[in-house]
């Protein structure tokens, strides 16, 4: 497993498969898996694996990616919370809320 920096902080992945996440408390990055770089989610959950295998924006995720891939950081709260927003601040993902 590799790692990626998103807004500071270190982040498991890229997981191109839910079956190679925990069901953890923590922040998901969901990137395009030809550019990782290219932030078109970011959530928290108390169960990420979970969270993703029945997210509501996942045809939201496919319209902007034909691969995806997941990064995540294993975290509680409160820092789930700031971490999620300085991913949104920084990187302005097509899909999610502000």
């Amino acid at each position: 497993i590799m790692s990626k920096n998103f807004g500071g902080y270190e982040f498991e992945g890229p997981f191109t498969h839910t079956g190679m996440l925990n069901n953890s408390s923590g922040v998901y990055v969901i990137v395009d898996d030809n550019e990782h770089s290219r932030v078109i989610d970011v959530g928290i959950s108390d169960e990420i694996k979970k969270r993703i295998l029945g997210h509501g924006r996942k045809n939201q995720w496919e319209k902007h990616a034909k691969y995806l891939a997941c990064f995540v950081l294993y975290c509680a709260e409160p820092l789930r919370s700031n971490v999620e927003n300085t991913i949104r601040n920084s990187y302005n993902p097509t899909s999610g809320e502000r």
